[in-house]
C-alpha cells in the first residue's frame, strides 16, 4: 500500500510562516521519505499507555491511503 500526503489547513498556515530554507527543507523531506511510502513505520515512534497503537511523527500531517 502506498501512502500520499495531504495537510489540513492549519498545517498551510503555519507553514507558510516559516523562513523559505526551513519550507523547503520540510518540503523535501516530506516528498523523499514520505510520498509513496510503503512502510510508514520507519520514520515514527510507537506511542505507549492510553496511546498505544498510535504513532508520532516528527511532523504534523494528515497520511491517507491511495484507496480512498
Amino acid at each position: 500500500m502506498s501512502y500520499t500526503v495531504t495537510t489540513a489547513h492549519s498545517y498551510d498556515r503555519s507553514f507558510r510562516k516559516l523562513d523559505f530554507v526551513t519550507q523547503r527543507t520540510v518540503s523535501k523531506w516530506i516528498k523523499k521519505n514520505l510520498e509513496g511510502c510503503e512502510d510508514l513505520r520507519l520514520y515514527g515512534k510507537a506511542l505507549t499507555g492510553n496511546f498505544k497503537g498510535l504513532w508520532r511523527y516528527i511532523f504534523l500531517f494528515c497520511i491517507s491511503s491511495g484507496q480512498d
